[in-house]
């Protein structure tokens, strides 16, 4: 609040208040207390009350518990693994350097908080025009701990996984450092005669490619299934924050950069809308009845490890 003459300010407050639910660490009682910070606090929500629902604000959630643990995370629900932390704790570098979660220290809220919207606040936006490369994803997306493609077609070429599957796996891990990433991935077991490569073989090279970057070896499912389970389903890519989607597959590029796909949008979508969190919510559900429906009729289309988990779907 401190921070209203920043351009920014105005964007972060219609964000937080049109599609966030609002936890606060410390019981309303507080503001009773004689403080300049308190009657910034009372002021800034006296401009809110007009046209926006201060009365659903929570009030005295101290979540995480304090201080801050390094395993944190492991108590975290679906929804909390999505979640915005503004905390000014002692021990948020312990959350804060998994760079897997959006999390400010005291001053940098605005910065973090920025990255939930595009241009002119958009929370959608067509990325393909200037998409030459998968770094070009950088401006637009998150840190996250998860990821979830689902792409009939991503693993039917082994000359194009180098380019594709994994420089984009890498991409969107790329701030993970010493983090273990959860990977999943939905695609077709064979489609018009063509196998896609053998999965064991791939979820053991992501598993090494991603270890080398981010430290820790990554929990890495690959399920395949039929055109009739499968074609439904628009290519995606689901994250903590961003939602990916495109007109063709994922497979954009060759071997000498050139783009070989025949969409035209690849959008990003930010999950702090409300509209687009209910998609995203609609993905994970089909994503979930497509992985439970594979797992009590063709098992052994499932690769993965036994301790191998997401958290978003339950494996």
């Amino acid at each position: 609040m401190k921070e209203r003459k920043d351009s920014r300010f105005k964007y972060c407050e219609e964000t937080l208040l049109h599609h966030c639910h609002i936890f606060m660490n410390f019981p309303k009682d507080e503001l009773l207390e004689d403080s300049d910070e308190n009657e910034m606090i009372k002021d800034w929500m006296k401009s809110c009350a007009d046209g926006f629902d201060t009365v659903s604000w929570h009030w005295g959630c101290v979540f995480p518990l304090r201080p801050i643990k390094s395993n944190v995370a492991k108590t975290f629900t679906p929804l909390q693994h999505s979640a915005v932390y503004l905390i000014n704790d002692e021990k948020l570098s312990l959350l804060k350097d998994k760079h897997q979660y959006l999390v400010s220290d005291f001053g940098e809220e605005i910065e973090v908080l920025a990255q939930l919207w595009f241009d002119d606040r958009q929370y959608t936006k067509n990325v393909f025009p200037e998409l030459d490369s998968w770094t070009k994803l950088m401006d637009y997306q998150s840190p996250c701990s998860d990821i979830i493609i689902c792409d009939q077609y991503i693993t039917m070429h082994e000359s194009l996984l180098e380019f594709n599957l994994y420089k984009l796996l890498l991409q969107l891990c790329c701030s993970s450092t010493q983090s273990k990433m959860n990977i999943v991935i939905f695609t077709l077991k064979e489609s018009n005669g063509c196998r896609s490569v053998d999965c064991s073989i791939l979820k053991n090279k992501i598993q090494q490619i991603l270890e080398e970057k981010t430290g820790l070896k990554p929990n890495v499912a690959i399920i395949t299934g039929s055109s009739q389970k499968l074609g439904e389903h628009d290519r995606t890519i689901f994250t903590n924050y961003k939602l990916y989607s495109s007109g063709d597959s994922f497979n954009y590029f060759n071997s000498k950069g050139k783009i070989i796909t025949d969409g035209r949008f690849f959008y990003v979508h930010s999950l702090v809308s409300k509209d687009n969190k209910t998609t995203a919510c609609l993905f994970l559900k089909d994503m979930q009845k497509l992985y439970d429906n594979i797992k009590n009729t063709a098992p052994d289309n499932i690769y993965k490890e036994t301790t191998c988990k997401c958290n978003y779907l339950v494996l």
